[in-house]
């Protein structure tokens, strides 16, 4: 396998991406409104482009998910997933934190699993990434999540969900759960970087609810070459992403899915 040549691909364009999207940063902007609260800007669009540009001039045959042009090639062996600008509100509130997010999946018979993931922050040239079984690193330090989680009431949580979804009880039972219980309850706005906060030990652990592939691949993998894990499942009929060190995964699951009335999990990673 050829990781490794992969790897270094998504890092080059990411850090071109990233230049396109810090200079945008600092631009007048064309805002497009998907839904409520959910946005879209020239910049995003550029640096897709930019992204889904240079995988096909390198890669042919290879697949692409994008936020913004959707999926090209979906069936292929290897398929790129990317958010070109995770934390577009953000951004458009002139809000610095904000990334660029590149995965790539390989497909086989028995498996279909993200072996590359880079999440770049322009703004503070920071720069998360993994390749399967190598670890995951910052800015070339490697990153090791303590297995051992904090007393619940020294946490910081990141918790992110979809502005554009209302789904008001999912909502409510990750904040009674948790919000008084420690130490802060943050939605910083990018799931790409708070899932490398998680990572990083910067935040205790992590909560996403509705997240898309593009929002998660790279993060997840970063976080679970980190020595974490993480896993989607159910909360009342919403999607629910929760990561971080296992004992800290496990007591999050069993604060908040013991209000669900049925099965149906599934662990990743």
């Amino acid at each position: 396998m050829f990781f490794l040549e992969f790897l270094t691909f998504a890092k080059s364009i990411a850090l071109t991406a990233g230049k396109i999207v810090k200079e945008g940063y600092y631009s007048e902007l064309t805002v497009e409104k998907k839904a409520e609260m959910d946005y879209v800007t020239q910049i995003d669009k550029a640096s897709e482009k930019t992204i889904k540009d240079a995988v096909a001039k390198e890669f042919p045959t290879h697949g692409f998910l994008g936020e913004e042009s959707g999926s090209d090639k979906p069936n292929a062996e290897y398929v790129w997933v990317v958010d070109p600008l995770d934390g577009t509100t953000n951004f458009v509130y002139k809000i610095p934190y904000f990334s660029v997010s590149i995965a790539l999946k390989h497909k086989s018979k028995d498996k279909d699993e993200v072996i590359i993931g880079v999440v770049y922050n322009p703004l503070t040239d920071e720069m998360f990434y993994a390749e399967k079984g190598k670890g995951a690193f910052l800015n070339g330090k490697k990153l090791e999540i303590k297995q051992k989680p904090k007393p619940l009431e020294k946490w910081f949580l990141a918790y992110c969900y979809r502005d554009i979804s209302k789904h008001e009880e999912a909502e409510r039972i990750v904040f009674d759960s948790f919000f008084y219980q420690t130490a802060r309850v943050l939605k910083l706005g990018s799931a790409a970087l708070e899932l490398c906060y998680a990572a990083s030990n910067r935040a205790d652990a992590y909560i996403g609810l509705e997240l898309k592939e593009w929002d998660y691949a790279a993060g997840e993998l970063i976080v679970n070459e980190a020595g974490g894990i993480a896993i989607h499942d159910k909360l009342i009929n919403k999607g629910v992403t929760i990561a971080g060190c296992k004992e800290a995964v496990s007591l999050i699951r069993s604060k908040i899915l013991s209000h669900n009335h049925y099965g149906d999990k599934n662990e990743v990673g």
